[in-house]
């Protein structure tokens, strides 16, 4: 299975493909983003990952690998112009766009409430995907 920050990258792609009206970002651009938003941006960011269970690596050499259960984090944000219909459309989307496709191991997908940003002067959801999936130990250890 492929690393976790992989299945970010993967699941970044997607959303940009299906949500055209929205920026998508991963959190900590090597580049810093404005403050002020013209249109709507999602951000995601890795979350907490932890053990789930005995793994069939656990018995083998070499590393094989880890069942996990991992946490991907979304910060949803649109202008105070569209307001926070505009947040919860996004979520929705992003549900039907992560949550139906088997490849991210997605098992739920939970939001907050609507907030409003007074920093970036905008509307603010996040909102947290839990999937389950195998990590491989990785290269040097």
């Amino acid at each position: 299975m492929v690393e976790l920050i992989d299945l970010i990258d993967r699941m970044a792609a997607a959303l940009k493909t299906a949500l055209p009206e929205a920026e998508i970002l991963k959190a900590y651009p090597a580049a810093p983003a404005g403050t002020a938003l013209n249109r709507p941006l999602v951000i995601l960011e890795q979350g907490a990952v932890t053990v789930k269970g005995r793994a069939l690596g656990d018995y083998l050499p070499g590393g094989m690998g880890k069942r996990v259960k991992a946490a991907v984090k979304f910060t949803i944000c649109a202008p105070l112009r569209l307001g926070g219909e505009a947040c919860a459309r996004l979520f929705s989307a992003l549900c039907q766009t992560l949550l139906f496709n088997s490849a991210y191991g997605i098992t739920s997908m939970t939001a907050g409430s609507v907030r409003i940003n007074s920093e970036k002067h905008a509307c603010e959801l996040t909102a947290t995907a839990v999937l389950e999936m195998e990590l491989r130990k990785g290269g040097n250890g």
